[in-house]
């Protein structure tokens, strides 16, 4: 049984999608990652946990699009926090991803971006 000061966290895509919906929520959070970064997480889960390949994941995605556009991402206005994603750059070479001597941006790192 829920107690009023229990806290239940409800995940899914569609639930701010309504009013009434949103209306039971405190605190709504939209997590907003890049486009890319989205993919290659669902693509990841969906091949690890789901046994799909890489090209059904994809195929699937591309085929959905218009339902995302219409339907998800809009949840995002109706939120209290949107996070958004992105990659963490490196410091010598100021790109979005590891550097290629793995000094900056190793499990040694003395530098944390």
């Amino acid at each position: 049984m829920v107690e009023p000061n229990d806290f239940i966290i409800v995940e899914g895509l569609l639930p701010l999608y309504t009013k009434l919906a949103r209306a039971c929520f405190e605190v709504a959070v939209f997590l907003n990652p890049p486009e890319d970064i989205r993919r290659r997480w669902k693509v990841a889960r969906d091949t690890a946990k789901r046994g799909y390949s890489r090209e059904q994941v994809l195929t699937e995605l591309d085929r959905r699009e218009i339902e995302s556009a219409t339907y998800i991402r809009p949840q995002q206005r109706f939120a209290d926090i949107v996070v958004r994603f992105a990659p963490i750059a490196c410091e010598t070479t100021r790109r979005a991803r590891r550097c290629r001597r793995n000094w900056c941006c190793g499990p040694r790192s003395r530098i944390r971006t």
